[in-house]
């Protein structure tokens, strides 16, 4: 998590999403292009959420009765990931790391075996993949 972080992950949590998906319309394994996002959270800085007064109470859909109390500012805080992405059909692909800001932070090649790690290390928001 970064510091001042208005809603770290806790160690219960423990989760991350990781979405892969071609730029061109081609499945995996034939595309030219695609994008990975391994993120586990982000938010502004000084977001705060919280029960929206005037929602029904409908116990079990509690996060239908939340709002935005405040969106607070930039910079985002992105709580970063360690992962490993095993697929076979990214293999020999070339990859380009992106923060949130869409710097360019780091690059490389997905080995033969189709493996790439992301450490949490580095501010990665966005894996850029081209044959």
């Amino acid at each position: 998590n970064p510091p001042d972080s208005p809603y770290p992950v806790t160690a219960e949590e423990n989760y991350v999403a990781i979405g892969v998906t071609t730029t061109d319309g081609k499945p995996l394994a034939e595309c030219r292009t695609a994008v990975i996002s391994a993120v586990s959270t982000s938010a502004n800085k000084g977001l705060v959420v919280g029960k929206d007064p005037e929602a029904p109470d409908r116990p079990g859909h509690a996060w239908q009765a939340m709002k935005v109390m405040s969106n607070g500012t930039t910079p985002v805080q992105v709580s970063r990931v360690n992962c490993t992405i095993t697929a076979p059909a990214l293999a020999g692909m070339r990859y380009t790391l992106r923060d949130w800001l869409w710097q360019d932070i780091g690059q490389g090649t997905v080995g033969p075996d189709g493996v790439l790690r992301l450490k949490a290390t580095a501010p990665v928001f966005m894996v850029l993949l081209e044959r």
